[in-house]
């Protein structure tokens, strides 16, 4: 006869714990109130040991389809990156990063190394400047957004000449669609993270260069990512943007994301490759060009 096995302590099934991956100890949480506590101090630990560092960044890569008629192919695909910085993490677990405005236009990290391009595993280069605004003409027509595609990666810019490769590791991808006129969709009623963790303000927008009251939220929008595989599940991330009028175009410009600590963990643990033909695959500092192979496309 087997006897049973002996009943661990919970400090010592507490120890086991921080050795188990991300993506396993999430499961756990629903194990007791108890449990679910230290998991979550755990994470924070492991995300503030991550991300307070300043090389450690949010790679965000959009693909626009302009089209006038739903039925019809998209006029043009409009591809542009951003490249976030670590602002914030609230008590439900949810990272807030944030684009730097006064970042030189081209450049990534904190060093502002220069950025010559972006290697998709089509072998395509994206040489369009990271964190520059979308332009596009104003539609005149019933349509008050256009389909976009965003996934986001992790990657560490700290790097030199000898090391021009950075890889970007997959966090999630899905779509989402942003308003194409100058007035947005921020209400009143948006929630947000106020500069203390454990409060929320209804009335404010915090980026990284100032708050912007909702009371005057014009331009201003806020959309869900959403999978193409899972459309009924939770968005797995939330964009916010604003959206400028000039003369007869819509420039665009996205500010904040806010997305699961679990998640980016994951992908730091995991270091995990988009498999897509669109998906990035290395950025490209200065002087990396010389080393790319000649089967590379400049898009």
């Amino acid at each position: 006869m087997i006897s049973a096995l002996p009943i661990l302590p919970v400090e010592s099934i507490l120890e086991i714990f921080k050795y188990i991956p991300t993506r396993n100890l999430c499961r756990l949480m629903v194990l007791s109130r108890t449990f679910n506590i230290e998991i979550k101090k755990m994470m924070v630990e492991r995300f503030n040991e991550t991300f307070w560092n300043k090389h450690r960044r949010l790679l965000v890569f959009m693909t626009t389809y302009l089209s006038l008629d739903p039925f019809l192919p998209p006029l043009h695909n409009t591809h542009n990156g951003y490249d976030l910085t670590f602002d914030k993490l609230d008590k439900d677990l949810v990272a807030t990063f944030v684009v730097d405005l006064s970042q030189p236009d081209g450049t990534i990290g904190p060093n502002h190394t220069k950025l010559w391009g972006l290697r998709l595993r089509s072998n395509d280069i994206i040489r369009d400047p990271l964190n520059k605004p979308i332009s596009y003409p104003k539609l005149d027509l019933d349509l008050p957004s256009e389909p976009k595609e965003a996934r986001v990666y992790i990657f560490d810019s700290d790097t030199d000449r000898d090391h021009p490769f950075i890889s970007a590791f997959y966090v999630t991808k899905g779509c989402l669609r942003a308003s194409n006129n100058n007035m947005g969709c921020i209400k009143k009623t948006l929630t947000t993270s106020s500069d203390n963790n454990n409060n929320t303000n209804n009335s404010t927008i915090n980026t990284k260069n100032k708050l912007f009251n909702t009371e005057n939220a014009e331009g201003w929008w806020k959309h869900d990512l959403i999978s193409r595989r899972h459309k009924n599940f939770p968005a797995c991330a939330h964009f916010i943007g604003k959206n400028e009028s000039n003369n007869d175009d819509v420039i665009e410009m996205l500010h904040e994301v806010r997305i699961s600590a679990p998640m980016l963990l994951t992908a730091a643990e995991e270091k995990r490759k988009d498999k897509g033909d669109g998906g990035v695959e290395f950025l490209v500092v200065e002087g990396g060009q010389s080393s790319l192979t000649r089967s590379c496309i400049i898009l």
